[in-house]
Order: structure tokens, then C-alpha cells, then sequence
């Protein structure tokens, strides 16, 4: 695995090719088993800088592990922030914020989000979502199902995995989702006003 830490922009946009023109702190280049990161000067959120590193680590370990080609890419984003402990999403806070106000996104625009999203917003939206959905997904399933899962994608499809393991098809597993966000929600409401 090569680590690339660019100390300009010049070098991230020519590492991170098209992907640096999204508000990315890294990128991963998983089946060559590269990860392109902008040095601590250079990010617009320096915390948790680690947890950059986690994250693009474990889309290489993906990679090496599992049929990426079947992963959505919303649950490969999901993981890489669960296992590799990268915080910047993790808020609960963020995903009811975006319930209330009528930015959840729709489970089959989920994955264009990242390549190609309509504003930042969105795109920070599409991580914090995938972190919620793949929490709920790990917890539904139990941790071994949930990587047994993982496992089969080698001769299955997502849909039909999720189906074998989880007992639900894709457009099941995101209304029960939905439907676990009016909580959040309560929460977010009755909380005073915060910065974000």
C-alpha cells in the first residue's frame, strides 16, 4: 500500500484526478492499493486526521477482501467510516437536521451523490447518511451476519445477499431506515439550537 501525503494542491489534484474537485480530505485508489491525502495545511477540517487515513485504508482492505463491484457504493463508504472510526459524520445530529429538513436522499440517487452531487451539501449529506444506514444495517444483522454477508458478494449480487442474510431487499432495509430517523428527529427538535 503507497500513502501519498500532498503538501499542495497541485499535487492532490494530480494524484486525486478527478476526485479532487470534491470536497475530499483523501482518496483511495483501492485496487492499486493507493491512498492520496491532503497534508494537515491543507484540509479545511483538520480533525481527525487519522480517521482520513482509517477510512482510505479500509476501501483498499475492501478491495483486497471483498467483490467491491456488487458493494453499493454508499455501504462501501459506510464501512470505511464505521471500521476506520472516521468521525466526521457520525453525528446523529446531522442525519435528523437533514430529516427535518427534507434532505434525506433517496435510496437510488444514494450512490450518484458521491461521484457527482448537486451541491457540498449533498455531498456531506450522502456520507452521513451511509454511516447511519450501515450502522443500522451492522446492528439489524449482527456483526458476523453482517460480514458473512460481505463475504458472499463474491457470487452474489447486494440485493440478493441482503435478501439471504438480512431477510429484507435493499428498498426494505432503507424504509426501515427511514422510519428509525423520526426518533433522531424528536431529539434534534428538543435540543437548543447548535453551531454546526
Amino acid at each position: 500500500i503507497y500513502v501519498f501525503v500532498c503538501s499542495t494542491r497541485q499535487d492532490f489534484h494530480r494524484y486525486a484526478e478527478r476526485m479532487s474537485s470534491l470536497p475530499v480530505e483523501g482518496v483511495a485508489r483501492s485496487e492499486e492499493g493507493v491512498i492520496i491525502v491532503k497534508a494537515p495545511e491543507l484540509r479545511r477540517d483538520r480533525f481527525d486526521y487519522s480517521g482520513t487515513l482509517r477510512h482510505e485504508l479500509v476501501h483498499v482492505l475492501l478491495a483486497r477482501n471483498v467483490n467491491t463491484d456488487t458493494l453499493p457504493r454508499w455501504l462501501n463508504e459506510g464501512i470505511a467510516m464505521v471500521v476506520g472510526k472516521d468521525y466526521r459524520w457520525e453525528s446523529a445530529f446531522h442525519v435528523a437536521r437533514m430529516y427535518v429538513q427534507g434532505r434525506i436522499i433517496k435510496y437510488h440517487e444514494l450512490n450518484f451523490a458521491f461521484v457527482a452531487p448537486r451541491s457540498g451539501f449533498e455531498f456531506g449529506d450522502a456520507y452521513a447518511q451511509s454511516y447511519s444506514m450501515t450502522q443500522l444495517l451492522v446492528k439489524h444483522m449482527g456483526e458476523d451476519d453482517f460480514w458473512e454477508m460481505l463475504d458472499a458478494l463474491d457470487g452474489l449480487l447486494f440485493s440478493d445477499a441482503l435478501r439471504a442474510y438480512a431477510g429484507l431487499t435493499p428498498l426494505q432495509f432503507y424504509q426501515k431506515w427511514r422510519r428509525s430517523l423520526w426518533k433522531l428527529s424528536l431529539i434534534h427538535i428538543s435540543e437548543p439550537t447548535r453551531p454546526y
